[in-house]
């Protein structure tokens, strides 16, 4: 069961974080929706908003 995707943005040379909902569609995950891939593993993992470990 997937609860978040990483996207890299070449373009901007940074990561996009989005988070699934409850039909496994992916949304823009907005307290934190781009940034360093480490920064954006620790919001995962640290899921201070409930939104992928519930």
């Amino acid at each position: 069961m997937a609860v978040a995707r990483l996207t890299y943005v070449k373009a901007r040379n940074e990561w996009s974080l989005g988070v699934a909902n409850s039909h496994g569609d992916f949304r823009r995950y907005t307290p934190l929706p781009t940034g360093r891939l480490a920064t954006l593993l620790d919001e995962i993992d640290a899921d201070p908003m409930y939104a992928f470990w519930g």
